[in-house]
C-alpha cells in the first residue's frame, strides 16, 4: 500500500501536484506514473508527516468558494484513531506556508462524500445513515441537518445542493461500510471537457433509486433519476460507467487540465471512446497499486491556484 498521499493544485494549463508522504520511494512512485500516464515532467512539493498519519487526503479537505480551503479542525478527528487529525495538522500547516485561507468546521467531515463545483455553484453531498446517535461521528451523514447546514455555508451557500443517499446493495469486503459505495468520489466525478463543458462520471447503481424513508425525503435527499435530472438541467453531460468499468475504479479519477482524465487503471474502449467524442483525452496509471479498493482521487486534492512558492520542500 502507498504510504503516501498526495494534493494537486489545478491550474489552467499544467499539473503541479504537492505530496503528503512519509517514504521517498512512495514519492518518487507517484511522479514517476503520473509522469508516464500524462507524458510531462510532474513537479511536486513534498509535504512530511509522523510515521502514525493518514494516507487519503481527499477525506480530510476540499476546495471550497474564492480560493479557500474547507477543513475539519483536526482535533476533530483524533476519535477515528487512524492518523486523521495528525496527517489534517501537517496539511493546514503547508496550506498556511502556500498561503491558503482555510475554512475550519467543528465536527468531522470525510470530504470524500461530497463534491464542490465553483462553476456550477453545485455541492453534492452523499448522505449515509448516522453511525451513532447526536451526529456525532463524521459527515454529512443522513439527518444531521445542523451540520449540513453549516457545510453548505462553508461552500458559499451554494444555489445547487444536490443530496442522495448511497446504496447499500453492493456489497464488498474490506472497504468502509461494507458496501463498494462507500465514498462518492467511487461512483462520481465531475471535470470539464476541452471546450470548458462540464462532464460527470456516474455509476448510477450507487445512488439509491429512492429516499430510504419520509423523513429523508424531508431532509431533502432525492433518489436517482431526480440526481440524474438535476444534473442535466445544470448542463451536465452524464457519462453512466460499466461495471466493470466501476470496479476500475473508473470514477476515482483525476482530471490535471480541461479536456484530460487520467485513470487509475485503464477503462474499456468504450468508455474511452464515449469520452472522446466529448472531447476528453483519456489516459490510465499503469500498475498503479492494483487490486485495491482506492484510487488516484483518493490521494489527490485539487487546490485554489495560487502563485507558487520558492522553495519547494517544506
Amino acid at each position: 500500500m502507498l504510504k503516501a498521499a498526495l494534493f494537486s493544485p489545478m491550474l489552467a494549463h499544467a499539473f503541479l501536484p504537492a505530496m503528503l508522504g512519509r517514504e521517498q520511494p512512495a514519492f518518487d512512485n507517484v511522479i514517476g506514473h503520473l509522469s508516464v500516464a500524462t507524458d510531462k515532467p510532474v513537479d511536486m512539493v513534498r509535504v512530511h508527516i509522523p510515521d502514525d498519519g493518514y494516507d487519503f487526503i481527499r477525506n480530510l479537505a476540499a476546495s471550497g468558494p474564492d480560493g479557500t480551503v474547507v477543513m475539519s479542525d483536526p482535533a476533530r478527528l483524533a476519535h477515528l484513531r487512524q492518523g486523521q487529525d495528525t496527517s489534517a495538522t501537517a496539511v493546514r500547516t503547508t496550506l498556511s506556508g502556500m498561503h491558503h485561507k482555510v475554512t475550519s468546521l467543528d465536527f468531522p467531515v470525510n470530504f470524500a462524500n461530497l463534491a464542490f463545483d465553483a462553476d456550477l455553484d453545485l455541492l453534492v453531498l452523499a448522505l449515509p445513515a448516522a453511525r451513532e446517535p447526536h451526529c456525532s461521528w463524521i459527515h454529512p451523514t443522513l439527518g444531521c441537518n445542523t451540520q449540513i447546514r453549516q457545510l453548505e455555508k462553508a461552500f458559499g451557500a451554494p444555489a445547487n445542493v444536490l443530496k442522495f443517499e448511497p446504496s447499500r446493495t453492493l456489497a464488498q469486503t474490506g472497504v468502509p461500510q461494507g458496501s463498494s459505495c462507500y465514498d462518492l468520489d467511487t461512483y462520481y466525478f465531475m471535470m470539464r471537457n476541452a471546450r470548458g463543458e462540464h462532464v460527470a462520471l456516474v455509476y448510477p447503481p450507487c445512488i439509491r433509486e429512492s429516499p430510504s424513508s419520509k423523513a429523508a425525503a424531508k431532509s431533502g435527499s432525492v433518489g436517482r433519476a431526480q440526481a440524474m435530472s438535476m444534473l442535466e438541467e445544470l448542463d451536465v453531460t452524464i457519462v453512466e460507467v460499466s461495471e466493470a468499468d466501476f470496479l476500475r475504479r473508473a470514477c476515482n479519477s483525476i482530471s490535471p487540465e480541461p479536456g484530460q482524465i487520467v485513470f487509475t487503471e485503464p477503462v474499456s474502449k468504450a468508455l474511452r471512446n464515449r469520452l472522446a467524442k466529448l472531447h476528453v483525452e483519456s489516459v490510465a496509471l499503469e500498475d498503479f497499486a492494483p487490486g485495491r479498493e482506492f484510487g488516484i482521487h483518493c490521494l489527490t486534492l485539487e487546490l485554489p491556484q495560487q502563485p507558487r512558492l520558492a522553495k519547494r520542500d517544506l
